[in-house]
């Protein structure tokens, strides 16, 4: 499916550009505003991939800068989800992929309550 198709299938009037997603959210804050007397919070973006310095991270940072000024504007909650998901982010010191990192001992890092591959393969249940 083409980008454009996707669009129309979805009601989509155009591509995302940062000053119509500060009118849209702006416009859904006011109208929640007026339609309602409860509290109002909205969660920021969260990162895209692990890479926080990469170009489509970069724009996230600025739409979810647009959407505190937008929250603090409304008196809205703006809570900080793309924060909280970047500190359980591994550190880059110590590599990881899926929580399986290596250790400078050759040895391998593993969450505790995930059974090593090796349990895997001694267990009756293995195919």
């Amino acid at each position: 499916m083409t980008r454009e198709a996707y669009w129309r299938l979805q009601h989509i009037p155009q591509a995302s550009a940062l000053g119509w997603y500060t009118e849209c959210v702006d416009e859904i804050l006011t109208r929640l505003q007026s339609q309602t007397s409860a509290r109002i919070a909205v969660l920021d973006i969260p990162m895209i991939g692990e890479d926080l310095t990469s170009d489509i991270n970069r724009r996230v940072d600025s739409y979810n800068q647009a959407l505190r000024r937008i929250a603090a504007a409304h008196a809205a909650q703006c809570l900080p989800l793309h924060d909280r998901l970047a500190s359980l982010l591994p550190n880059t010191a110590c590599p990881a992929t899926f929580g399986i990192g290596s250790l400078p001992s050759g040895g391998t890092s593993i969450p505790p309550g995930v059974p090593s591959p090796a349990h895997r393969l001694n267990s009756s249940d293995a195919s």
